[in-house]
């Protein structure tokens, strides 16, 4: 199993913007081979925001970044403070025998 964890700054005041673009990104995702789950994060404070998504295999997650990674430049190309950037992470689960999800 993988995660992608994607982080973009829009600044203050932009809790509507960014439930914007959760609510556009996670029905997308959702139809993509491999998806998992998918959580959004804000610091609303401060206008950083993230999702943390879930994948079966690295594969289907690179598969994803190329459909959603563009766009989300794409829709944010004027709202942004700092470009989005994302990390890609293996996931390791202690609660499974060989501790590897996938």
């Amino acid at each position: 199993m993988y995660a992608c964890l994607l982080k973009v700054v829009l600044g203050p005041d932009t809790r509507e913007t960014a439930q914007r673009l959760a609510d556009f990104f996670d029905p997308l995702m959702r139809e993509l081979p491999g998806f998992q789950t998918n959580f959004f994060g804000a610091n609303y404070e401060a206008g950083e925001y993230c999702s943390f998504s879930l994948w079966d295999t690295r594969e289907h997650l690179i598969a994803a970044l190329r459909v959603t990674y563009p766009l989300s430049q794409k829709l944010m190309s004027f709202e942004y403070q700092w470009a989005p950037s994302y990390e890609i992470f293996e996931i390791y689960d202690p609660s499974l025998k060989n501790g590897v999800g996938g």
